[in-house]
């Protein structure tokens, strides 16, 4: 994914990249074959991140950003496109009702780690440098 994001102005590698961060992000929910944590999620970015170059014309950190807000949001979106139609949320089984209240709180887990945690980890990479 690095070389994706070095070479963000380029639209193939933002279509790889998007499409990279969204498979990363839906692990996150119920409906993933092979789900991963948060914290596993955070630790790979970190990494991930760790490989960047700690400058440049344009920042490589703000594209990942970005990419990483749009896939969230559409990744919500699509939780409540895959609710069946029903009138109210009373409506519909225990089950997905539980799987869908748990992946909104994973989300929001995880918006959480993006905002306090990683801030933290780039300030770390930075002053490591």
């Amino acid at each position: 994914m690095a070389v994706h994001i070095n070479d963000h102005p380029q639209p193939a590698a933002l279509d790889a990249l998007t499409q990279s961060l969204q498979a990363l992000v839906l692990s996150l929910t119920s409906s993933s074959k092979t789900r991963l944590t948060v914290d596993a999620v955070m630790r790979f970015l970190a990494s991930l991140l760790a490989t960047l170059p700690s400058s440049s014309d344009q920042d490589p950190h703000n594209t990942l950003n970005a990419i990483l807000i749009d896939v969230i949001w559409a990744v919500d979106v699509g939780l409540e496109d895959s609710l069946p139609s029903v009138a109210n949320k009373a409506e519909l089984s225990p089950e997905v009702k539980t799987a869908y209240d748990n992946d909104r709180q994973t989300l929001a887990t995880f918006v959480n780690a993006l905002v306090v945690r990683l801030p933290l980890i780039l300030a770390s990479l930075y002053l490591a440098r």
